[in-house]
């Protein structure tokens, strides 16, 4: 829609008691078409109520931020032929219509500022106790673990803090893991879980469920007292993160409030609305003034205002960059003078963000990352020593690697991959265009590496960061300047050439990678992957495609190449692929493999074309998640592009280039990365 063109109707004059008033306008289309719609007039600010437009995108004079309306009004709705308030709908081609939306919203208004000075009235009069009972009560406010076992014996760990439930999973490393990356639970050391889920042993310390055995309140001590990650819930702090598939953003923020008289910390969706209740100096107060924070999705953009009222973005100096130190040491920096994508960051990471200084003026600078007292797993929000020039990115990985954990305290090991099984015997090699089952040549390569136990499983966040320890001291005690954090060459440059050749048709592209895929993991085997024919190279230690719990890489007999872990999925054949689950899964049409291939850490890489995202049909959003879930579960897609700039090195890839030296023999090729 367009501004509107001139007045056909005035508002309505509002009596004494009348604040709201409601007139008609044209519009023009985006077609260049009139129509007709709504106004509605508080003082001398009037706004269209143009159609399929939700308040938020209406409220351009922000009446709600400046407490010029209590909220939004009940049940609105707008289309191109009536607007809906209070469950009443009005027809804007209704010669009383005007008079009518008038007298709605004005009723809504008056029974909202109503309810508002009666909430006031039972604040003031409860004010001293809601204090006095949460100063009794601390543990209320406190997140602590809770584990029950049902009447089948499945242990259930729930994270609450109050009266909500922050997270609930069970005896398994998924669930554990997603504790992890919420920041709930700091990592041990080791972690190891049993196939049945009747036990779990952290730090060499079991937990039995099995046998008749109940260790809940053994467990459930341990958890609140050697792993519970207080900071990162917000111990301490005034705004909180939490991960939310629900939410339109994917992530809900808490913080303290004043709404409706009465001051509440609850948890609400990460949007518009709740930026906008955080940055109100009256009901919130935690935010600058003068800072503005915009949510211009998939980022979150912060600014401050000038004095002849514009906005500018924040100065590119190292107090407005975010430190964020992650379990092992590694470090994240979020540089708040540019959109910051919250796609690429945790809970924990935004949490160490909306509490940094520049944004929360309540907060403090945090201490030194490689602060010895730090506990593992704490996401701490502190201001970078001083570079001698501006830190160039928002997320960059520096170039000195000093220990950045107390002496002593090794990284996590989760256990979870068994010894690497015996290669299958060859199977007979067919002509690639010959009808029937396709057999694969199998045989290893000589020299070719076997995976070690232990490898391939385990995954840490989307982004991992070089561990980076305290500034070195001098001789008077004094730590030395610093100088800047230097970009590390991008690892995956040597691909550039190997990823510009031209692909062989993608019916052969799948067959032949799969070949080279079973000869480096050293296993494969027939199997049946639903009704149909498959070959299946695991690689875990549950060998059965059809097992819940089986990880791997499969080739139908009809040439989709894929890969499975725990229900979780991603295939590809003939330009098409399928990202989700067994049973839910988002198509993208027009998906072409370049390469497949092996990063550092042990996660399978299939390498695709460029604008793969927007050949789902779906929001960028959607997308975004259905890709970290498959990274989580230890396969990532990527194009050529991604990965030439992805700061993880990709240690071996396979392709096929149109180019073959023998036509009728086509090969994959293979390509290591030379250290």
């Amino acid at each position: 829609m367009s501004d509107f063109a001139s007045q056909i109707q005035s508002p309505h004059d509002a009596g004494p008691r009348d604040v709201i008033a409601v007139g008609k306008t044209r519009v023009l289309t985006e077609r260049g078409d009139e129509a007709e719609v709504f106004t509605m007039t508080l003082g001398e600010e009037t706004i269209d109520l143009l159609p399929l437009r939700n308040w938020s995108q209406l409220d351009v004079y922000k009446w709600r931020a400046r407490g010029k309306l209590p909220g939004t009004p009940a049940g609105l709705e707008i289309t191109f032929d009536h607007v809906k308030v209070s469950g009443e709908a009005v027809l804007i081609k209704d010669p009383s219509g005007p008079a009518k939306l008038q007298k709605l919203l004005n009723e809504w208004l008056a029974l909202e500022r109503g309810s508002f000075e009666l909430a006031q009235q039972k604040a003031h009069a409860k004010a001293a106790f809601v204090e006095q009972a949460a100063a009794a009560r601390p543990e209320q406010v406190l997140p602590h673990f809770r584990v029950e076992v049902d009447k089948e014996e499945q242990v259930h760990i729930h994270c609450r803090q109050g009266k909500e439930t922050l997270a609930t999973i069970g005896l398994n490393l998924p669930g554990f893991i997603h504790l992890f990356n919420e920041g709930l639970m700091h990592k041990p050391h080791t972690l190891k879980v049993g196939a049945l889920h009747d036990w779990v042993e952290l730090d060499g310390d079991l937990f039995s469920f099995e046998k008749g055995n109940n260790d809940a309140a053994r467990l459930e001590e341990a958890l609140n007292h050697r792993y519970l990650s207080a900071a990162a819930l917000g111990h301490g702090k005034d705004v909180v993160v939490f991960t939310n598939a629900a939410s339109s953003t994917g992530f809900d923020i808490q913080f303290a409030a004043r709404v409706g008289g009465v001051t509440e910390r609850r948890r609400r969706p990460l949007n518009e609305e709740a930026l906008e209740l955080l940055q109100s100096p009256e009901k919130c107060g935690l935010v600058p003034k003068d800072l503005v924070i915009k949510l211009s999705r998939p980022n979150l953009i912060f600014k401050r205002k000038t004095s002849d009222g514009g906005e500018r973005y924040l100065n590119e100096r190292p107090e407005n960059v975010v430190t964020v130190v992650g379990d092992n040491g590694e470090l994240t920096f979020i540089d708040l003078s540019k959109p910051v994508n919250y796609l690429h960051l945790s809970a924990v990471e935004l949490t160490a963000a909306f509490n940094h200084p520049t944004i929360n003026q309540h907060s403090q600078a945090a201490p030194e990352p490689a602060r010895a007292s730090a506990a593992p797993g704490q996401a701490q929000a502190v201001a970078p020593p001083a570079p001698e020039r501006p830190i160039p990115t928002s997320r960059a990985t520096p170039q000195s690697q000093p220990e950045a954990r107390p002496v002593g305290t090794p990284g996590p090991k989760l256990e979870v991959v068994p010894p690497t099984k015996p290669v299958k015997p060859a199977l007979p090699e067919p002509s690639p265009d010959r009808e029937g089952p396709l057999s694969l040549s199998l045989s290893p390569l000589e020299g070719e590496r076997v995976p070690k136990a232990g490898e391939g499983l385990v995954h840490g966040p989307e982004a991992r960061r070089e561990a980076v320890g305290a500034p070195p001291k001098t001789g008077g005690g004094q730590s030395a300047t610093p100088t800047a954090p230097a970009l590390r060459p991008l690892p995956n440059l040597w691909l550039k050439e190997v990823l510009s050749h031209a692909s062989l048709r993608q019916d052969w592209f799948t067959c032949l990678v799969y070949s080279k895929l079973a000869e480096h993991f050293g296993n494969s085997e027939e199997s049946f992957f639903g009704p149909f024919p498959c070959w299946v190279c695991s690689l875990g230690d549950v060998e059965d495609i059809s097992d819940p719990a089986f990880r791997g890489v499969f080739l139908t007999q009809k040439g989709w190449l894929g890969y499975l872990n725990q229900g979780r999925l991603a295939r590809f054949h003939n330009e098409v692929a399928f990202l989700g689950t067994l049973e839910s899964a988002i198509e993208g049409i027009g998906v072409s493999l370049v390469a497949a291939g092996m990063d550092a850490q042990q996660r399978i890489v299939f390498v695709v074309t460029e604008n793969y995202r927007t050949k789902f049909g779906l929001p960028d959003l959607t997308v975004a998640q259905a890709l970290a879930r498959l990274r989580e579960s230890g396969a990532s897609v990527m194009s050529v592009n991604e990965v030439l700039q992805s700061p993880e090195p990709i240690e071996v890839v396979w392709t096929v280039p149109a180019h073959q030296e023998n036509p009728s023999e086509p090969q994959a090729v293979e390509d290591v990365r030379v250290s």
